[in-house]
């Protein structure tokens, strides 16, 4: 269901008289307001958990012999960066094959800091080992790297949206009627429609528990205390 079909349903849902709207595009009036809550919607959606499996992307770089930090957006090359999928690092020689490709083991930046960021480590170099992620989502290796070798790993992005009539949420097909309910409590407040509210309200939850399942984080336990 496209951004225009999206509308559409909406208005269909909220009882509002009339036809269409036959774009989303420059709409003004009460069609303005559908358009826009839909949109919201969908924004608002997508900022109920960080860690949406429709939002998870693959990344990849080339480190530069001797430097151990690179910056988020010039160096790793993301311009829709959220956060990292911690746990996802990979590292192979760049001028090898992937057979020996090897799991970089991801500190917490305060104890990379402590441990690599410190004395004649700042000047060591070989094969990477470890990666942190700094405050400013920068990514720094230890230890520094003494070739060039590739970067895997894996990223959520930002927020995806809508603007024009054939743009597809990104939220997977099944679920496209959450960003409509969702959109109808924004409607029913509006024009204090209780009823429309309401009906909005039962089917978000319902739908959203579903989508949690399906496309939220996995849950799992850690090992025994004992």
């Amino acid at each position: 269901m496209d951004f225009l079909a999206g509308v559409k349903r909406l208005r269909q849902e909220c009882g509002v008289p009339g036809v269409g709207p036959i774009t989303v595009v420059d709409q003004t009036g009460e069609m303005r307001r559908l358009v826009d809550w839909y949109a919201q919607a969908l924004i608002e959606i997508q900022l109920e958990e960080i860690y949406w499996n429709f939002l998870r992307k693959s990344l990849s770089f080339d480190t530069v012999a001797e430097q151990n930090t690179y910056e988020v957006d010039t160096d790793v090359g993301l311009s829709d960066f959220a956060t990292y999928r911690d746990g996802s690092f990979r590292i192979y020689l760049k001028s090898g094959t992937r057979g020996d490709e090897i799991f970089l083991t991801q500190y917490n930046y305060d104890n990379f800091r402590d441990i690599y960021l410190y004395g004649t480590q700042l000047t060591s170099y070989s094969r990477p080992t470890t990666i942190a992620h700094t405050p400013d989502d920068s990514l720094v290796l230890g230890l520094p790297p003494d070739d060039v070798y590739t970067v895997i790993g894996e990223y959520y992005r930002t927020p995806v949206e809508v603007t024009l009539d054939d743009d597809v949420p990104v939220l997977p097909a099944r679920f496209h009627m959450l960003i409509v309910y969702s959109a109808m409590m924004s409607y029913g407040m509006f024009e204090a429609a209780g009823e429309v509210y309401q009906r909005g309200e039962i089917n978000y939850k319902r739908l959203m528990n579903r989508m949690r399942m399906a496309e939220g984080p996995n849950i799992s336990t850690g090992a025994s205390l004992i």
